[in-house]
């Protein structure tokens, strides 16, 4: 039998609810959303972090020896020769690239309102 002020707590709880039938089926239904959004909330977070754990283990991983085993095997084939040169020359157009891309950036930068303006005074 339960004690005298677990009885007392159990007859609080009681009271405490609504006696309106349309109030306990407005309870209902909040609960029920709020039952749902809190669902799909817990399915986010643990998606979220079965992502975080499999980048944790990218991360951590070591990768070198698989990085020298390839290498060898590449150069065992006589393979590694011709794409080092490949990447050597991807390199230099990267490269190339870049100092295109900046001299634009500085030609339209030194071209902007400022630079119109002085123009416009010279004649």
């Amino acid at each position: 039998m339960p004690a005298k002020e677990d009885v007392d707590l159990y007859k609080e709880e009681i009271a405490q609810l609504p006696k309106d039938p349309k109030e306990l089926e407005t309870m209902l239904v909040k609960l029920n959303g709020s039952l749902a959004i809190n669902g799909q909330m817990l399915q986010l977070e643990e998606e979220k972090r079965r992502k975080w754990h499999a980048e944790n283990q990218r991360r951590k991983h070591n990768y070198l020896p698989f990085i020298f085993e390839a290498l060898k095997l590449l150069a065992a084939k006589g393979r590694l020769p011709t794409l080092m040169e490949k990447a050597k020359e991807e390199q230099k157009k990267r490269k190339a690239q870049k100092a295109e891309a900046k001299k634009a950036a500085e030609a339209a930068k030194s071209s902007g309102p400022a630079a119109k303006t002085e123009e416009k005074k010279q004649p």
